[in-house]
């Protein structure tokens, strides 16, 4: 607890704003936001070494579909690697200092509605995404994956 305190006033004083001013829903709102981009440069600058990394950790979620909290520690390991093969400075940094708080905030969850199965497929599909490079596949699983724009689209219907 004390560690995620910690890393919560970090994430805050290197983002720049007061920690009683941000919830966590205004944190994943904008690191949700930031996601794309991430996802864009990583198809654009990963390697076959970097997918057959984030294919061990797509392997490991698997091994956790009925186990969310082993589940989660692994789906943020994996966005924090994709993360990583973005050659844009700034954005990575912002994107992993959201994610570290975000992940701090939710140590020891209680997760009443988890579907590990069909997580583990919307990150697959994302990774062969990236693998593959930008296009239309890259766009269609950014989508699926990224739950604003399907909030959005929902509420378009």
């Amino acid at each position: 607890a004390v560690r995620s305190a910690v890393r919560f006033a970090h994430m805050h004083t290197v983002l720049g704003f007061a920690e009683e001013s941000a919830t966590y829903r205004d944190c994943l709102l904008v690191r949700d936001t930031l996601e794309p981009l991430i996802c864009r440069d990583a198809a654009l600058a990963r390697a076959a070494d970097d997918i057959a990394a984030l294919e061990t950790i797509l392997a490991r979620m698997e091994q956790h579909v009925g186990e969310p909290a082993g589940y989660f520690k692994c789906n943020w390991e994996l966005h924090r690697v994709i993360a990583g093969l973005s050659p844009n400075a700034p954005l990575r940094s912002i994107y992993l200092t959201l994610s570290e708080g975000l992940e701090s905030m939710l140590e020891g969850p209680v997760i009443d509605e988890f579907d590990g199965a069909a997580s583990v497929a919307i990150h697959r599909e994302l990774v062969a995404a990236i693998a593959e490079g930008g296009g239309p596949r890259l766009e269609r699983a950014i989508i699926a994956h990224t739950p604003l724009p399907r909030a959005a689209l929902r509420a378009l219907r």
